[in-house]
C-alpha cells in the first residue's frame, strides 16, 4: 500500500472509531438493573342483578287503567297498606361474610302485571344492579325486608342473578 492510501485508510478508521465512541458517550449506560414495579391486579368486580317481587291484592300504580279500572300491565307500581314501603328508590344493600357493606344501589321500577285466581292479585317488581367485589358469601337486603344470603358459587351458577319475593296470593 502506498503511504497516501495508508493515510486515507488510517484517517477513515480513526473517524469511524471517534464517531462510534462519541455515540456511545452520548448514550447513557444503564445503571444497575432496577426492578420495574408490577401494578397490582385490580380486584375482580361482579354485577349482581336482582328482581324483588311483591305479590298482593293491594298495590298502587301510575298510568292508565283498563275499562274495569285496573292498571294496564307494565305500569310502574308500589306497595300499599302493609307493603307501602315497597317500591322504586329503595336501597339494595350487600354485605360480605364479615358483615361489611360491599355495595349499595337504588332499586328501579319494574313492571306491574296482574294475575287472576280467586281474585285480583298484582305482581309489582323492582329491579336492582349492584357491583360487588369477590367474597365467600353475599347477604342481600332490599329496603328493610330482611336479608337473603348466597354463596359465591350459588351466584356464579345463577349467572349473578337473584329473585326475591314478598307477599303471597
Amino acid at each position: 500500500m502506498q503511504p497516501r492510501h495508508l493515510i486515507a485508510v488510517t484517517a477513515f478508521v480513526t473517524a469511524f472509531v471517534v464517531a462510534a465512541c462519541s455515540t456511545a458517550a452520548a448514550t447513557p449506560t444503564p445503571a444497575a438493573a432496577t426492578p420495574t414495579p408490577v401494578p397490582s391486579a385490580s380486584p375482580t368486580t361482579y354485577q349482581i342483578l336482582g328482581t324483588f317481587t311483591l305479590i298482593d291484592a293491594s298495590v298502587t300504580w301510575s298510568g292508565p287503567r283498563d275499562g274495569d279500572g285496573y292498571p294496564v300491565n307494565g305500569d310502574a307500581c308500589a306497595g300499599s297498606g302493609g307493603y307501602s314501603d315497597f317500591g322504586p328508590a329503595w336501597t339494595s344493600w350487600l354485605t360480605n361474610e364479615k358483615g361489611e357493606v360491599i355495595g349499595t344501589a337504588p332499586t328501579t321500577p319494574g313492571p306491574l302485571t296482574t294475575m287472576r285466581s280467586t281474585g285480583w292479585w298484582f305482581v309489582c317488581e323492582v329491579d336492582f344492579a349492584v357491583p360487588v367485589p369477590a367474597a365467600k358469601f353475599y347477604s342481600i337486603e332490599v329496603g328493610h325486608r330482611g336479608t337473603t344470603t348466597y354463596s359465591f358459587d350459588q351466584l356464579a351458577t345463577s349467572n349473578w342473578r337473584v329473585s326475591l319475593a314478598l307477599g303471597s296470593k
